[in-house]
């Protein structure tokens, strides 16, 4: 099979199996529905993927990649450090908002049981991914210390990305339920809540210790215009 063949029947078996755990969750649809909503024989569905293990692996993988190219295309944007890190904050808060079967991604890959039986060429190469937005994350604050835009230790940096994370996994939880009305939370509500982990960088003054409100929704809008989510 060619490989433009093989990824495109690929993308079709994980774009079916995301409307199948969408509509009936992980545990309640079987290879036979996939292959019939994928349009993918059973034959190739199976030499692709051998369980719903790797199945499930390749799905979080790739939403791992996804967030990579976010992280990469906040680290080129035309704004600020402190606009940078809250534009991350504030996407991934509305990036499961509009999507609600993003958050069930976020919070099942920590569930190990659920791939435990793939290969090692599936987990090896979540791995990688997961290695690689960590370095990310923690770029994001070692970029700023060597350019001098922050002061706090490199030690201090990293507790207070730790911080940020746990903010960012509680936004999560509000995002991803089904009852908390849309927008619940809005961009002016965040500010007092990052504004002390973000202090605790010790910034120089100047512009790179600034932000601008109306920057940040212009920038989460922009991917959202970009495809990488849906804010409307």
């Amino acid at each position: 099979m060619p490989n433009a063949t093989k990824e495109s029947k690929i993308a079709k078996i994980i774009s079916a199996a995301e409307v199948l755990i969408d509509e009936k969750g992980v545990f309640d649809f079987s290879f036979k529905e996939l292959s019939k909503l994928s349009g993918v024989s059973n034959g190739t569905l199976y030499r692709e993927f051998q369980s719903k293990d790797e199945l499930l692996c390749t799905i979080f993988t790739n939403k791992l990649k996804k967030h990579i190219q976010i992280m990469d295309y906040l680290h080129q944007a035309e704004l600020t450090g402190k606009e940078k890190i809250i534009s991350h904050v504030y996407y991934t808060y509305f990036s499961i908002k509009n999507d609600e079967a993003s958050v069930a991604d976020r919070f099942l890959i920590t569930n190990y049981a659920l791939y435990k039986n793939a290969r090692p060429e599936f987990t090896d190469e979540m791995k990688k991914q997961i290695e690689i937005l960590t370095n990310k994350f923690l770029y994001q604050y070692t970029s700023l210390k060597e350019s001098k835009i922050i002061n706090a230790s490199l030690t201090k940096a990293k507790r207070q990305m730790i911080y940020m994370q746990i903010v960012t996994r509680g936004l999560n939880v509000i995002a991803g339920n089904r009852y908390t009305p849309k927008r619940k939370i809005k961009l002016d509500m965040l500010i007092p809540l990052l504004t002390p982990i973000l202090d605790d960088l010790e910034w120089t003054p100047g512009p790179s210790s600034e932000y601008d409100i109306n920057k940040i929704l212009v920038t989460v809008n922009t991917l959202s215009d970009n495809g990488y989510i849906n804010v409307s």
